[in-house]
């Protein structure tokens, strides 16, 4: 599918989806574009969102690697549907505070220094 297509279609998604595999942090470029959307991502950081060193230190991410703790996501969401509605918009403005706009200030602050 076309970039168009997939990022278009994002904006309508409840979850976008990254790699779930151990050992390897799942936060680039689709989890990225998934978080810019304000969409709910499932992926496994490898510890990052755990680590105050890293950028994605407390990001709303659903950190889960096994395949019960997704499952056990997507009962929360069937039940508590209104929190991950909700939790869209903790989603987008972290995004800007940390990678959107907030991060181009800070390149901004760096290269006038």
């Amino acid at each position: 599918m076309s970039r168009k297509n997939i990022m278009s279609g994002l904006w309508h998604a409840d979850f976008g989806y990254d790699q779930c595999r151990q050992n390897v942090a799942g936060i680039g470029g689709c989890a990225v574009e998934v978080i810019a959307c304000g969409v709910n991502v499932i992926t496994y950081t490898n510890g990052e969102t755990k680590d105050q060193s890293s950028i994605f230190y407390q990001a709303p991410i659903n950190d889960l690697l096994f395949e019960d703790d997704i499952f056990n996501l997507f009962v929360d969401y069937e039940n508590n549907k209104p929190k991950y509605l909700k939790n869209k918009l903790t989603i987008r403005k972290w995004f800007d505070d940390n990678l959107g706009l907030g991060l181009a200030k800070q390149y901004q602050a760096m290269i006038e220094e």
